[in-house]
């Protein structure tokens, strides 16, 4: 039963290299490819929140509920950051178009 336990939790491991790039060639093919980022960022915010409150910490020191934990977080300084990132987020993806843009008329 061991081995079993061992295969069914290294089943990710094998499988997702594969099927990412299956997946990821799907949605380029019928979209651009900034959406692969946006897919993958909403994926890993998914993981990140669900690793957050699911995972039990076994080093902790005081056991705080889930709720406890949510209204200990910074909220000022987390919406601070996650707008900061999709700002700059935004300014990039919008000076890569003007860059484009400039090479297109200059090309012609």
């Amino acid at each position: 039963m061991a081995s079993l336990s061992w295969y069914t939790r290294r089943l990710p491991d094998i499988f997702s290299p594969v099927l990412g790039v299956i997946i990821g060639a799907v949605i380029v093919s019928y979209a651009s490819w900034p959406w692969i980022f946006y897919v993958t960022a909403i994926v890993a915010l998914l993981v990140a929140t669900a690793c957050t409150f699911l995972i039990p910490n076994p080093h902790r020191q005081n056991k705080h509920s889930q709720l406890e934990q949510f209204r200990r977080l910074d909220m000022s300084g987390s919406t601070l950051l996650i707008g900061k990132r999709c700002a700059r987020m935004v300014d990039h993806i919008l000076l890569i178009r003007a860059k484009l843009l400039w090479y297109s008329l200059s090309l012609q």
